[in-house]
């Protein structure tokens, strides 16, 4: 990534990985066709940033090599396999991005340079961990929130026995 930092490639390759029309390919791609219920009734400008604000994460954790950055995205979506399948996808188009460039930036230069620059086409990404489908929920733990739930209804009806017991005879139902 010569004559760029890295961490500002990376940004471009980013900005570009997460523009509308990427994410709404991924969105609709057939085999994912993700967020259905919310494409019925919302446009696809609020459904994508609902995508690249709440659900997918991209989040640089350092440099793994010298200056190059490190990073991980994830994503949470209720379908784990889905979830899963959008990573691999995003690690897919940011590749796809980054060899676009790189290919583009080796038509401009000599042929010497042309050469060098496809040689270490592939040099600077590499995946170091491939997407994998966790095995426990990411989620909220419905065990508790049943029990507390039960723990609150108990609670409301026994309250409302105290209540209708200690209130006067001229207020008690016939």
């Amino acid at each position: 990534m010569s004559g760029i930092p890295a961490t500002e490639k990376f940004l471009q390759l980013q900005q570009a990985v997460l523009s509308r029309e990427s994410l709404s390919r991924i969105i609709q791609k057939p085999s994912l066709d993700l967020y259905k219920k919310q494409r019925a009734h919302s446009p696809m400008e609020d459904v994508v940033e609902r995508m690249r604000r709440k659900d997918l994460n991209i989040r640089v954790v350092g440099p793994a090599f010298g200056t190059t950055p490190a990073f991980t995205i994830s994503f949470s979506y209720p379908d784990r396999y889905k979830a899963s399948a959008v990573v691999r996808e995003v690690v897919n188009r940011f590749e796809m991005e980054y060899f676009r460039d790189m290919h583009s930036r080796a038509l401009k230069q000599g042929d010497e340079v042309r050469n060098a620059l496809e040689h270490k086409l592939g040099e600077n990404l590499e995946v170091l961990e491939p997407a994998n489908v966790p095995q426990t929920p990411n989620g909220p733990d419905r065990l508790t929130y049943a029990a507390a739930g039960l723990v609150l209804g108990l609670l409301a009806g026994g309250l409302t026995m105290r209540f209708r017991r200690h209130r006067g005879p001229d207020l008690q139902p016939a």
